[in-house]
């Protein structure tokens, strides 16, 4: 009896052990900011390079002074409104030691495409290394939940600083600054803030709501709502812009507060529909076969 009660102790002791390990490796895969920062995670697991020959983080640390990992994909507004200040960063930093690291990671299945992100990295002038993450491994890596999210690593692999979303611009290149022991001027353009009234991102598909009314054949999946006969869409918002991000092809014949617009859908990506003044507006859209709509995003 006692040699069993030994045996069941060393046991436990064992699956303590185990599980403290496995949670360390865990932690060291995980990389958010606490206090001072935590050890990042690689790029490892993640699919082809674009820009770029295949980099890693170990030989990133050995002759870079800071490292900017940024999240994106690329048919989301908020991430196509950095890569601006992306670029700015890239042509100021990259020959004192900075390096960007795009991680794209998907959000709809075309987004998946090698071919579509290639065309928005010329669309968009994306200059730096972008790898793509189709199966969401570095994302997990990183524990991240947002689209854009930057993390920036120092010279022995700690994430000292993360943003998430828009903004926050001036801040995150003074830490950039800091980081290559650098001063430069730094220009901000005024930052666009999301009034608290204004209709946010809206799925049209089986995670959204029924903000957007749907008429006629639809067939709605995870991913997309695909127009068919008859298809017709109408919407009340409230902003100053209006994007759609559509995949397929096909004509969409829309009106917005009774004035008519036509718009050709000819690749996967966001459209942008419309621009005015910020307030109340009504959306009404009819669809060819075959287009599909994935999400609504809207600004000021």
């Amino acid at each position: 009896m006692r040699k069993l009660w030994f045996v069941l102790v060393g046991v436990i002791i064992a699956a303590v052990i185990w599980s403290s390990l496995r949670s360390g490796e865990l932690r060291k895969d995980t990389a958010r900011v606490s206090n001072g920062g935590i050890m990042a995670a690689g790029f490892e697991g993640g699919g082809k390079w674009l820009n770029s020959e295949p980099l890693t983080l170990v030989g990133l640390l050995a002759d870079k002074k800071a490292i900017l990992v940024d999240f994106w994909t690329y048919s989301c507004i908020n991430c196509q409104r950095t890569i601006p200040y992306l670029r700015s960063w890239w042509e100021k930093y990259e020959d004192k030691g900075l390096v960007i690291i795009g991680v794209h990671s998907p959000e709809f299945e075309f987004e998946k495409e090698t071919a579509n992100v290639e065309m928005a990295i010329a669309k968009y002038g994306v200059k730096w290394p972008v790898v793509q993450d189709n199966e969401m491994k570095i994302w997990r890596a990183y524990a991240n939940n947002y689209w854009p999210h930057k993390y920036l690593i120092n010279r022995q692999g700690n994430v000292v600083y993360d943003h998430i979303g828009e903004g926050g611009y001036e801040e995150t290149e003074k830490k950039i600054q800091e980081l290559l022991q650098v001063s430069a001027v730094i220009e901000v353009a005024d930052e666009v803030t999301q009034d608290r009234n204004q209709t946010p991102e809206l799925y049209v598909n089986k995670r959204g709501n029924d903000q957007a009314k749907l008429v006629g054949e639809w067939v709605v999946t995870d991913d997309y709502a695909q127009a068919g006969s008859g298809a017709k869409l109408k919407l009340e918002y409230q902003a100053g812009e209006m994007n759609l991000v559509m995949s397929g092809q096909g004509e969409v014949r829309y009106m917005i507060d009774g004035e008519e617009r036509v718009i050709a859908v000819t690749m996967d990506d966001l459209y942008k529909l419309w621009s005015g003044e910020f307030g109340k507006h009504v959306l009404e859209m009819q669809f060819d076969p075959g287009v599909r709509v994935h999400a609504f995003t809207f600004g000021k």
